[in-house]
């Protein structure tokens, strides 16, 4: 799952706003300097942010992946200007979002192209829906990605989760569906545990995990 859409089921849903800038520089071993502007007014939330280049990276010679190191290094290519836009609004049981990141020429940057998401999270009494739809042009073998969740609260302490994913590829549609439950076990504790179902490893794999969350 890569940044931004990974950042719709976080919790908290401005992450819309703060992830889609700067991605290549944090795959990026050194990173550039990155300029950021946001504003916040009312129900209504921009982003905008752009980098001073994004270090050469790609396929060398020996058809080996380079990250970060000199034009050279990686036949050649040049630092690419990457830039990102955001704006979302939010009601008192609902929230809309779009953004569209540009990272460059993919010719020219192994993690160029373009894609953009829209967002949407809407609260219903116990029940809380959210859901994204991100597209892609030329940005690695992407085509687009959507998906949901659905959280059901039961009580102050325990809240139920279903999650359904589907990542578009060039060559292959890969599915992925899971559930989740959370306690909270107070004083900023939380035990969380869940499993999934994911086409995203090897030729499909059930994965699960238990842990406890601490906040501070």
């Amino acid at each position: 799952m890569d940044e931004c859409s990974a950042a719709l089921f976080n919790p908290d849903q401005s992450a819309l706003l703060k992830c889609c800038h700067c991605l290549s520089q944090r795959r990026a071993p050194n990173p550039e300097p990155c300029h950021q502007l946001a504003f916040t007014r009312g129900g209504f939330e921009f982003d905008l942010a752009m980098t001073d280049g994004n270090l050469p990276s790609g396929i060398d010679a020996a058809g080996n992946r380079v990250e970060g190191g000199t034009a050279d290094a990686v036949g050649g290519r040049d630092a690419e200007l990457a830039y990102s836009v955001a704006a979302a609004y939010s009601g008192d049981t609902y929230k809309i979002g779009l953004a569209y990141l540009d990272n460059g020429d993919p010719d020219r940057n192994a993690y160029g192209g373009s894609q953009w998401i829209a967002m949407g999270t809407a609260i219903f009494d116990a029940v809380t829906v959210k859901a994204y739809y991100a597209g892609y042009d030329d940005y690695l073998q992407k085509d687009a990605s959507f998906g949901a969740t659905v959280d059901y609260t039961l009580n102050e302490k325990l809240t139920l989760t279903g999650l359904v994913r589907r990542d578009e590829e060039v060559n292959e549609d890969l599915d992925s569906y899971g559930i989740g439950v959370s306690y909270d076990l107070g004083g900023g504790a939380a035990f969380m545990a869940g499993v999934v179902r994911t086409d995203t490893i090897g030729s499909g794999e059930t994965v699960a995990d238990a842990g406890v969350t601490l906040k501070f």
